[in-house]
């Protein structure tokens, strides 16, 4: 007899499976509804330094003078490469904002110059024709 109750009791449970999976199956996971991705920051431009730049200005027979519009973070790393990428000049300094560089590069034949100013973690890489 007691088997018998176990083997009922047994089949009965395994009769609801079906209907517990399907529940599952159906239940809506967390996963389906995740938040959308943000594509902006919104914060306080004040808190925020700002962002490296410099200008480049052609002078006469193959000289540039560069300007620093914001001031650097930090000491400032300049590499000057010729239009094929060979390396002409680099030089690290601690520059203040409207700091101006002159370069002269009149014995060089190349007239376009490719300036990479590296401060901190930014890097501003602009181009100039003598």
């Amino acid at each position: 007899m007691k088997k018998n109750y176990l083997l009922i009791l047994f089949l009965f449970t395994l009769s609801f499976a079906p209907i517990a999976q399907d529940l599952v199956d159906n239940k809506e996971n967390a996963l389906d509804y995740s938040r959308s991705v943000e594509k902006r920051i919104n914060y306080n431009k004040s808190l925020s330094p700002d962002k490296l730049d410099y200008n480049l200005e052609p002078l006469e027979d193959g000289k540039f003078k560069l300007i620093f519009v914001n001031r650097p973070s930090d000491y400032v790393n300049i590499k000057i490469y010729d239009i094929i990428g060979n390396l002409v000049l680099t030089e690290e300094k601690k520059y203040m904002i409207g700091s101006e560089i002159e370069y002269n590069f009149n014995k060089n034949n190349t007239k376009i110059y490719v300036v990479k100013v590296e401060s901190g973690e930014e890097n501003v890489i602009k181009r100039v024709n003598l």
